[in-house]
């Protein structure tokens, strides 16, 4: 419940010694909604004062009678330390939980997809949808050539029930989505210009997840960081603007240069010491010119805007 005491364990930052470390705070709030890495993907969360760091993700949030309630996810920052302002959540226990078979059967998980990007309704919006109600998600955007698209659901259109199940907002439905297998036939009620309408469409599965294992540009070397070319799905997963370039961090080893420069998954490097790299080859050519140097100032570009890291070579 909010206000109960729990703890956090990891190794934030890698800190050298072995062993984790522990945190203590209350749980600030549960159900916050947020996205996870997947745009139209969200998690009710738990959020959480506890210091969570980089380092931290993975690890397990507990409560005082020891038992786990969460899995250390993310946290916002006050800027582009990225380090904990006291606001980190963390993934229920119970949603960790319905992914267990998936893991255990695929060695990862596997969602439905739809192929819209969606938002919610406030009572202004929904005036000039001419509802009465706030329910509802809106598509502000369609993904070319995706289900939803190949249906026939286009911007503007209100998604107000799917397999005649309401749909309360957006992450309503993103959740819905996502707990269905790809190939399910799922039917949606719409609502456009004034009139409801029915699709029926099959679900896809998230392009970068069903190309995952193929991908060409993962090279993982001595900075301690897997690396991956930014293709526009992949642009979509991570909630980047259309055009961005650079290359993305999708692994990051504990202890290695990469963390200590603060760098996570899903981070976009577009640019080393000024000169811009459009892809994991280009960072790694710009890479070797500034290794003379001991170091490489990163330009780094993620859903919460841009920083600077400072990137050290080991000797």
């Amino acid at each position: 419940e909010v206000g109960e005491w729990v703890m956090a364990i990891g190794n934030p930052f890698g800190l050298p010694g072995g062993g984790n470390s522990v945190t203590v705070g209350v749980v600030s709030f549960k159900g916050r909604d947020l996205p996870l890495g997947v745009r139209g993907t969200s998690v009710e969360m738990i959020q959480t004062d506890a210091a969570i760091n980089p380092g931290n993700s993975g690890g397990p949030l507990l409560n005082t009678r020891g038992q786990v309630i969460g899995i250390n996810t993310l946290i916002i920052t006050d800027g582009g330390a990225r380090q904990s302002a006291g606001v980190g959540f963390s993934v229920p226990i119970n949603v960790a939980k319905q992914l267990l078979p998936q893991l255990r059967e695929k060695g990862k998980v596997v969602r439905g997809w739809l192929g819209v990007n969606i938002q919610g309704l406030n009572e202004e919006l929904a005036r000039t949808y001419g509802l009465k109600e706030t329910k509802g998600a809106v598509i502000s955007e369609v993904t070319p050539a995706s289900p939803a698209d190949k249906a026939g659901l286009k911007p503007e259109d209100v998604i107000v029930a799917a397999d005649g199940r309401a749909i309360q907002d957006n992450g309503d439905l993103s959740r819905y989505i996502a707990s269905q297998a790809p190939g399910k036939a799922v039917k949606l009620d719409v609502l456009r210009n004034g009139q409801q309408k029915a699709f029926t469409l099959s679900l896809g599965t998230f392009p970068e997840e069903a190309t995952e294992e193929g991908s060409a540009a993962a090279r993982k070397g001595r900075l301690g960081m897997t690396l991956r070319d930014l293709t526009p799905a992949l642009a979509e997963r991570l909630e980047l603007p259309r055009g961005a370039k650079g290359a993305v961090v999708w692994e990051v080893e504990a202890g290695e240069p990469a963390e200590e420069a603060g760098l996570q998954r899903g981070d976009l490097i577009v640019s080393v010491n000024g000169v811009a790299v459009s892809g994991v080859e280009e960072f790694e050519k710009a890479v070797e010119a500034a290794r003379s140097d001991g170091a490489a100032r990163l330009r780094v570009q993620s859903s919460n805007g841009f920083r600077i890291a400072v990137l050290r070579f080991q000797k």
